[in-house]
């Protein structure tokens, strides 16, 4: 964890309990210590006060502040989620009886654009990740789909804050269960004929045992075949998508209760894009990609 200076010794105690109890990145620790520092100063500066003696008015004042500085309404609004983390900690370790936080709206985000996936659309499109071929059909994708806003800000904050992380209509953490192969993998074949059974079982248990790297190779082959049958699907459905590897990969496990025997692959978000996509920055020649029959000719 980053060591700290100047700063008051009630958010480092609260930077100190997110580390232990969520295992954050130094990275968002930093950014929730920065909030905090930023909301400490204008208590002091502003309103003559502090953390732990501030009052909901006070806190409402702030947030207004930011506004009219230009701050987006979204990025306030993360703000506030990390206030009312600190706050509540305040209240659980009975350092504070009253939570200023308490009935503070945060910031209107505005309606968004035409970029709201219907649930039917989810599952259509979920459908189809499922459909996507997998070795010995043994289906070792897990797809956990991010909901509560919450969490997803505490997610944004792992990665990196980039924006789509909650701004788009559908997050989808693209995880793989290692021991897939071996969880009642008769099921995987239940509907084969016999012969195939037979010859199928006793084969994919060869073939994965003891194997960590091959697991977890075919995690993340599975994976990304899914990711893009993803992506095609929903581009297919008049949506925009984009896959995402920047993150903190452990931050985001502990986030979302990762199992010790799952891995995470990627982030897909689908919705409506707001600006077009960057043209490509530099495509290699066909040629180069392209090998004919064996490297080095």
């Amino acid at each position: 964890m980053p060591a700290a200076t100047d700063t008051h010794p009630e958010i480092e105690r609260y930077i100190d309990a997110l580390w232990i109890e969520k295992g954050l990145s130094d990275h968002t620790l930093d950014a929730y210590r920065r909030d905090l520092r930023q909301f400490d100063a204008f208590l002091g500066r502003e309103v003559g006060s502090s953390l732990l003696t501030a009052t909901r008015e006070q806190l409402q004042r702030y947030l207004g502040a930011r506004l009219a500085a230009g701050q987006s309404p979204r990025s306030t609004a993360r703000v506030m989620s990390c206030l009312r983390g600190f706050y509540r900690y305040q209240l659980r370790e009975g350092r504070l009886t009253v939570d200023p936080t308490l009935d503070v709206d945060s910031p209107r985000l505005g309606r968004p654009l035409p970029k709201s996936l219907s649930e039917a659309e989810v599952e259509k499109l979920l459908s189809a990740a499922m459909l996507s071929p997998t070795a010995f059909n043994i289906q070792n994708w897990r797809f956990v789909r991010v909901k509560d806003p919450e969490l997803r800000q505490q997610v944004r904050a792992a990665a990196w804050d980039q924006a789509q992380v909650t701004d788009a209509s559908l997050l989808l953490v693209l995880c793989a269960d290692l021991g897939a192969w071996k969880k009642d993998p008769a099921r995987y074949w239940k509907d084969a004929p016999e012969p195939v059974r037979e010859f199928i079982l006793p084969a994919l248990a060869q073939y994965y045992e003891g194997r960590e790297q091959v697991q977890r190779d075919e995690a993340m082959r599975s994976c990304g075949i899914a990711a893009q049958t993803l992506m095609v699907a929903a581009k297919a459905m008049g949506y925009d998508s984009c896959p995402m590897d920047g993150f903190d990969f452990d931050a985001v496990a502990k986030l979302i209760q990762l199992p010790k025997d799952h891995v995470i692959s990627m982030f897909v978000v689908v919705g409506k894009a707001t600006q077009p996509a960057w043209d490509r920055p530099g495509q290699l020649p066909m040629d180069e990609v392209v090998i004919q029959d064996r490297f080095g000719g």
